[in-house]
C-alpha cells in the first residue's frame, strides 16, 4: 500500500465554483498546495483576478468567468475548461464517471457554494457569534479543514467509495 500515491492529486484538474471568496477559495489553495491545476469559477473576473493573484503562489491556477444559474455560463466554462485542457473533455465526452476520470488525471468540480450567507455573517460580529453558537465545535474550520475531505475525495484514496456524503461542519450535520 503506497498511502503517498493514494492521497496524491498532483497533476489532476479541479474546477471550483464560487471560488473568489470564502470554504471555495479554500478548497482552491488547498487543491493548488496538493498540486492539483485549478480553475477558479465566479461571476466577477475582478474578484477571481484578485483571488488567483493570491493564490499563484501556491500554484497553476486560472479563471472563468460565468455565472452558473444559467445554461449560458454552464456552457461557457465547459468550452474554457476544453479549450484549456483537451484532454479532459474526451474523456466527458465519452462518458467517463467521476471514478474513471480520477484515474485519468481529473478532478471533479467543488459544488457551487453559496456565499451570501458567509458575506452576512463576517459582516456582522453579533451574527458572526451567534453562528459560532450554532456549531457544536464553537469555531469555524480552518482552510486546511476544509480543502483537506475534498482533496481525499479527489484522491485515489477515494475511488471505492460511493454514495457517501461527507458533512465537513463542525458537527452542525449530526443535529436535528
Amino acid at each position: 500500500m503506497d498511502i503517498d500515491r493514494s492521497f496524491a492529486i498532483k497533476g489532476k484538474v479541479a474546477v471550483v465554483t464560487g471560488a473568489s471568496t470564502g470554504i471555495a477559495e479554500m478548497i482552491a489553495e488547498g487543491m493548488l498546495r496538493a498540486g492539483a491545476r485549478v480553475y477558479i469559477v465566479g461571476r466577477k473576473q475582478d474578484a477571481l483576478d484578485a483571488t488567483a493573484e493570491r493564490l499563484s503562489a501556491f500554484g497553476s491556477i486560472g479563471t472563468i468567468q460565468a455565472d452558473l444559474a444559467t445554461g449560458e455560463g454552464v456552457q461557457a466554462v465547459h468550452k474554457a475548461v476544453e479549450a484549456r485542457e483537451p484532454e479532459l473533455l474526451a474523456h466527458a465526452q465519452a462518458g467517463a464517471g467521476a471514478a474513471q476520470g480520477q484515474h485519468s488525471g481529473e478532478c471533479g468540480g467543488a459544488g457551487h457554494l453559496s456565499h451570501a450567507y458567509q458575506r452576512a455573517v463576517r459582516a456582522d460580529p453579533a451574527a458572526q457569534a451567534a453562528a459560532m453558537r450554532d456549531i457544536p465545535m464553537r469555531r469555524q474550520g480552518l482552510p486546511e479543514e476544509i480543502a483537506a475531505p475534498v482533496i481525499f475525495l479527489c484522491s485515489r484514496a477515494a475511488n471505492y467509495m460511493t454514495g457517501t456524503i461527507l458533512p465537513v461542519s463542525g458537527g452542525m450535520a449530526t443535529l436535528d
